[in-house]
């Protein structure tokens, strides 16, 4: 589980140093058997370390210490749906956002042939949900 945790915390400070969070967005999550290794609520992934990493099980508790976010339950349901996954990131990289955060679907129509080829013809969006929303 060590070297999970040190991964855990590695991909968060990289999600940072990319530009793809600000300070408290986003998290990422790794499957260890049972139990998940999630980053903490509340804390720039900028300064993330293996020992600041909260533990949880399958229903979101925490167990030992810490400060789960809001959004465990999306991860979860990944792990639930998907059990050949094993990590979730949760980013904002600037370029993704401002497509899902657009009105309509601008990526319908493909606009780059990479595009076309490595997500296909057509990117669907859902609706907007509140942070932490089943």
């Amino acid at each position: 589980m060590t070297n999970l945790r040190a991964a855990v915390a590695s991909t968060a400070r990289h999600l940072h140093a990319a530009g793809w969070v600000a300070n408290h967005d986003g998290n990422v999550t790794a499957r260890d058997g049972v139990r998940y290794i999630a980053t903490p609520t509340g804390t720039s992934k900028r300064l993330v370390t293996d020992r600041d990493l909260v533990e949880v099980d399958g229903n979101g508790a925490v167990i030992g210490t810490g400060k789960v976010f809001g959004e465990i339950g999306l991860h979860l349901a990944v792990y639930e749906r998907r059990p050949d996954v094993g990590a979730v990131i949760h980013a904002h990289p600037p370029n993704a956002t401002a497509i899902a955060s657009s009105r309509g679907n601008p990526i319908e129509v493909p606009f780059i042939a990479e595009a076309l080829v490595s997500l296909g013809p057509r990117i669907p969006k859902i609706a907007y949900a509140q942070p932490g929303a089943e």
